[in-house]
């Protein structure tokens, strides 16, 4: 999977539930948990504001 489909995936499922465990959205994404955080990362830096719960 691709970075910006990752990307848009992550979003679609944050759109849908606000707060997510780590562990099960990188389930859903089917990725590791470093993954997930570097691609938190990218959308932070793209304006998304987003913290941890």
């Amino acid at each position: 999977m691709s970075t910006s489909t990752r990307s848009l995936e992550l979003l679609g499922l944050l759109q849908n539930r606000r707060h997510w465990p780590g562990d099960e959205l990188a389930r859903r994404l089917g990725v590791s948990q470093r993954t997930l955080r570097r691609a938190v990362d990218g959308l932070q830096e793209l304006g998304y504001p987003m913290r941890p719960a």
